[in-house]
């Protein structure tokens, strides 16, 4: 599981809560939207969306905090 997330995002920063609640491994990996990494064509090919966080799970992706706390 990778999570593609912003330190200082607080929708990232539920997810992180919950991941840890749930004792999930994951992979944490930084995106700095202040340089604009989320819009990058190598990210914005994985989230249309272009926003963080984004929870990718065996091929499955999703983009919204939400989502993802609902998913996990």
């Amino acid at each position: 599981m990778d999570l593609y997330s912003f330190f200082n995002s607080s929708t990232s920063y539920r997810v992180r809560i919950a991941l840890a609640l749930k004792k999930l491994d994951f992979n944490f990996n930084p995106v700095n939207i202040r340089v604009a990494e989320h819009k990058a064509p190598g990210y914005v090919e994985k989230n249309p969306g272009a926003s963080v966080p984004l929870l990718v799970d065996d091929g499955f992706e999703l983009g919204q905090s939400m989502a993802i706390i609902d998913y996990l």
